[in-house]
């Protein structure tokens, strides 16, 4: 998942952008990450997921990913976004993002999204047939290999990949994926340790994974030159979290 904020008229414009293609495993400076093929939401994140938005370190809004099980290899994944900027205390911004999508032994079989970024919205649409993902979006209609991921980052195949769906525009984006090594990341109740993963090409974020493979953090500076952070609150790190700031 990503964001993007512009500045423009002196009003703050986000988008969000979540996005996500193959490899089973991936070779880090310090920990191992635990990647699966077929990866198991529900292990990962008994609870869910929630993070809290912050831009230079006020709150926003908030993320959050669910998961619900459909049939014994079927799973269903809610992921939401709500935003909120105020100005003097003023609302200058709104912006809203919610997606639904069905997996199926670990690839995507159809998903459906939709944004309103302060009153502009948006749908994609993606549906697989037997060899392809078919992909509706704004600009009109392409596709992308069946290996492909749309980012909610809860799912760390994505780095061993160099493409990726963007939900939000309906296309497929490049990335690369840089490991920087193991740092000590702050979440609701302590400190956990994750790799951080400098992102490059079509999507410009500093994302972090504990080595379970669990997602714990994003971070990017937006074109206004604020940091906006997604801060873990829950996402089944609670075992492994260190006390200390």
């Amino acid at each position: 998942m990503i964001i993007r904020i512009l500045n423009k008229a002196q009003y703050l414009k986000l988008f969000f952008f979540f996005a996500m293609g193959i490899v089973v495993g991936y070779e880090l400076n310090a920990e191992s990450i635990q990647i699966e093929k077929n990866i198991n939401p529900f292990k990962l994140y008994p609870k869910d997921i929630s993070f809290e938005v912050k831009r230079n370190e006020e709150i926003i809004g908030f993320h959050k990913v669910t998961f619900e099980l459909i049939t014994d290899n079927r799973i269903s994944v809610a992921a939401e976004m709500k935003i909120n900027v105020f100005f003097l205390g003023f609302p200058i911004y709104k912006y809203s993002y919610f997606s639904n999508a069905q997996w199926q032994d670990g690839y995507l079989q159809n998903l459906a999204a939709k944004q309103n970024d302060d009153g502009d919205k948006s749908e994609v649409i993606i549906r697989r047939n037997k060899k392809r993902l078919n992909i509706t979006g704004p600009n009109g209609d392409t596709s992308g290999a069946i290996e492909l991921l749309p980012s909610n980052h809860w799912n760390s195949r994505i780095l061993g990949m160099n493409k990726v769906i963007d939900t939000i525009k309906g296309k497929v984006a490049d990335i690369t994926i840089q490991d920087k090594g193991v740092e000590r990341i702050k979440v609701k109740g302590g400190i956990v340790l994750a790799t951080k993963y400098v992102f490059g090409g079509d999507v410009d974020a500093n994302v972090w994974y504990h080595r379970s493979g669990r997602w714990v953090k994003l971070q990017f500076r937006a074109e206004d030159n604020s940091i906006i952070e997604l801060l873990c609150q829950e996402c089944g790190v609670s075992e492994f979290i260190m006390a200390g700031n």
